[in-house]
């Protein structure tokens, strides 16, 4: 789960529990839904386009011929 400012885990984590919880008793199931919150970090923003980020994604892509920013995998053809 992506926070962003001024969201914490605090806050948001029982929410998010809540509602997932609520989803899978509608499936009515007898599977058991287990879920773990395994860390608390918290959000923080930047620029994307700040000069590390850049050389960061140039060499991902000399490496692996993928960027994936943001959940969206960009393949590179030579």
């Amino acid at each position: 789960m992506s926070l962003v400012p001024p969201q914490t885990p605090e806050n948001v984590n029982p929410l998010v529990v809540e509602y997932v919880q609520e989803l899978f008793r509608s499936l009515d199931t007898k599977n058991k839904l287990e879920i773990e919150c395994l860390h608390g970090g918290k959000p923080w923003v930047t620029d994307p386009d700040h000069w590390n980020f850049e050389a960061a994604k140039r060499a991902t892509k000399v490496c692996y011929q993928v960027i994936c920013r943001c959940g969206i995998l960009n393949i590179y053809h030579s």
